[in-house]
């Protein structure tokens, strides 16, 4: 037992030396292919701890980042490290679990995001947007275009439209999970506009949007005049929104 605990203690060490001298500027190339989706641009640093001046996630920048080993982790057979997103648009943490298998686990992750950059991924027209975003993800596992194993919520407090109208829309949030390969994301707070349903991401790029709108007796005739305009009334009152296409 004395012996196996003295070995666990020196490859620990061993492992906490090669980390952190070794440059990751050597090993972008491997971690870009690891990681699907992900481009490190001015990569500087080692592996302990580094950053890159530019990051692309799916084609979409996500500026900045910052990586922290958290070296307890090695104890386990698990190389974990913080994540600390710089950019004046994107900015955030999380931690990223290495796996000596090759699994990437992701948890504790927290983001704020542009509100119309996010929206004009889906929206068939352009739109300026206002108020706070924030992505909170417990868990999630990247192995592929979409993550997997999701469970988390995204939440815009104190939702604006700015253009091509100007619309109050209260607080609105999203529970986001898996469902195999695909990404669920359910309306779970409906704001002033009584906003439900669900919206698809499909790994193989595809997304569809069905959503519904319930104005209550506050909302005023001009928003239910611009709404009868813009949006198709279901039967029985109400509104519903469906898109669907190609990220």
């Amino acid at each position: 037992m004395r012996a196996w605990r003295t070995g666990a203690i020196g490859l620990a060490a061993y492992l906490l030396i090669l980390l952190a001298t070794f440059p990751v500027t050597r090993l972008t190339g491997a971690i870009e292919q690891r990681l699907d989706g992900v481009l490190l641009r001015g990569v500087s640093g080692s592996l302990w701890s580094g950053q890159a001046t530019r990051v692309l996630y799916q084609g979409t920048a996500v500026g900045s980042v910052r990586w922290q080993l958290r070296p307890l982790r090695l104890l386990t057979g698990n190389v974990e490290y913080r994540v600390d997103l710089l950019d004046e648009r994107v900015s955030g943490n999380g931690l990223l679990d290495l796996s000596f298998a090759g699994r990437v686990h992701g948890r504790d992750l927290e983001l704020q995001l542009p509100p119309a950059e996010l929206i004009n991924r889906f929206s068939p027209i352009a739109v300026a947007a206002a108020g706070a975003l924030v992505l909170q993800l417990q868990q999630f596992d990247l192995p592929g275009q979409l993550p997997t194993g999701v469970q988390g919520v995204l939440r815009w407090q104190g939702a604006r439209l700015m253009a091509p109208l100007e619309l109050e829309l209260g607080d609105l949030a999203l529970d986001l999970a898996s469902a195999g390969d695909d990404l669920q994301a359910t309306v779970s707070a409906g704001g002033t506009l009584g906003l439900s349903g669900n919206i698809t991401l499909q790994a193989a790029g595809r997304y569809a949007v069905n959503l519904r709108l319930q104005p209550g007796s506050e909302t005023g005739a001009e928003v239910r005049d611009m709404l009868d305009t813009l949006v198709p009334r279901r039967p029985g009152g109400g509104y519903q929104l469906t898109a669907a296409g190609n990220l």
